[in-house]
Parts: C-alpha cells; sequence; structure tokens
C-alpha cells in the first residue's frame, strides 16, 4: 500500500517485514488513467508502524526509486488534480531521523556537538557553547564503520538553553540547523546509519503529518462539493 510519495521516493505499508538494501519492483498507477510506475525500488529503512490503524499492513518501509522522475510526476500531478494527494511543502521538506545512540560531531563556531536527529536538510544538535541563529558553519560526523568524514554546511535556524548537562555541569544548548538544500551524501549516511538500526525515522511527526494531510484532503472533498 503506498502512503507517500515523491520523484525519488516512496513510503509503503505492508504486511511482512523487508530487510534494509532489500530490492524489488513496485508498480503503481492511476485508475481510469495510462499514467503508471514500473521502478526499481531498494528498501532504506523498515519498522513496525506502531499503531492499530491498520493491522492487516503493520510495516513501514521507505524506498529510493530507480525510476524516470517524469512518470513519477505525472502521476503525482493526476493524484494531486483529483484530490487524491496533498502536497506537504509547508510541512517538514525531508523525513527526519532519530539517531540512537546520538552521533558526535562538530560544528565550525560551535565546537563538539552531539547530533539528536538528522534528515537530508538540516538536524537537531546539543552542545555546551551558546550560538546566534544565523551563524553558519560546516557540520561533520563520522558514520560507524565508514570511512571519511561527512559534512555539510548548516545555519543555525533557532537556539535556545535546555538544561544543566553532563558538559562538566555547564549548561546544554539545543540547535536546529538547515542545510539550505538537499546534501545527497547526507541521503547515504542516513540509509547508512538506518541499516545499522541507529536511524529510524520520526514515527510520530510522521502521524501527526499523516493527520494534517487527511485533515486537508477531507476539506478538499467537501469544498468540492459544495
Amino acid at each position: 500500500m503506498l502512503h507517500e510519495l515523491s520523484e525519488h521516493g516512496a513510503r509503503i505499508r505492508h504486511k511482512l517485514p523487508i530487510p534494509d538494501g532489500a530490492a524489488g519492483a513496485l508498480r503503481f498507477g492511476v485508475s481510469d488513467s495510462d499514467a503508471a510506475v514500473d521502478a526499481e525500488a531498494v528498501v532504506a529503512w523498515t519498522h513496525d508502524s506502531g499503531t492499530d490503524d491498520d493491522k492487516n499492513f503493520p510495516y513501514v518501509s521507505g524506498v529510493t526509486l530507480r525510476s524516470d522522475s517524469a512518470n513519477v510526476t505525472r502521476v503525482l500531478d493526476i493524484l494531486r488534480g483529483r484530490s487524491l494527494a496533498a502536497p506537504i511543502s509547508e510541512l517538514r521538506a525531508a523525513d527526519r531521523y532519530i539517531l540512537k545512540p546520538p552521533l558526535p560531531g562538530t560544528m565550525e563556531g560551535v565546537g563538539p556537538v552531539v547530533i539528536k536527529d538528522l534528515s537530508e536538510l538540516g538536524a537537531r544538535i546539543e552542545h555546551s557553547e551558546g550560538v546566534k541563529p544565523g551563524n553558519r558553519g560546516l557540520l561533520s560526523f563520522n558514520v560507524p564503520g565508514q570511512p571519511g568524514l561527512v559534512s555539510g554546511p548548516g545555519r543555525v535556524v533557532w537556539s535556545r538553553v535546555k538544561t544543566l548537562s553532563s558538559f562538566e555541569g555547564t549548561l546544554l544548548y539545543a540547535s536546529g540547523i538547515d542545510f539550505e538544500m538537499p546534501l545527497p551524501h547526507i541521503r547515504k549516511a542516513l540509509t547508512q546509519l538506518a541499516q545499522q538500526k541507529i536511524a529510524s525515522p520520526d514515527v510520530e511527526s510522521l502521524r501527526i503529518k499523516m493527520r494534517i494531510i487527511q485533515s486537508k484532503q477531507e476539506k478538499l472533498r467537501k469544498a468540492q462539493h459544495e
């Protein structure tokens, strides 16, 4: 069952667990239309949905699509035209992954940091030195077991005191970092972290996002029948 779709990936619900890295054909289309996609899909992550809303499909997976994006775009255009799909650009623009355990890293102008969650477009970090919103610097970290640093230029969007911390009794700050554009090497790092069970999708945010989308779709349907 297809739940979310973009030009380069999808989120699907299914009956049985699928191992990370598994590849197979994902086929879908729009009824009463010749718009269809037949693409190779590679599983980036799989987890239990954590909800009872559909016991027939208890697992959720994120997949990357290897297909002509024009075919996906055409399907999306038709679905939006029929009010069967709602854009979520006004919500989180990229899936956020919770990191457990958090990853140590560094950020220019901040110093040592701990990365609590990560997406292709940003991160949430904790650190012992205060920083002002608008500051820019390179956020860097290692993926366990992988050579080299993963780095991305980031901008501090917000920062606040969180609590007293284990940093020798000093204040602990939390900050939101914006990468400003999708970074392919961050996406690759997220896939590797998901395969190691370090990164997992922020399920609660996904639930909230789905409720907002469903509410907007319902309003669209009602407006069309008035």
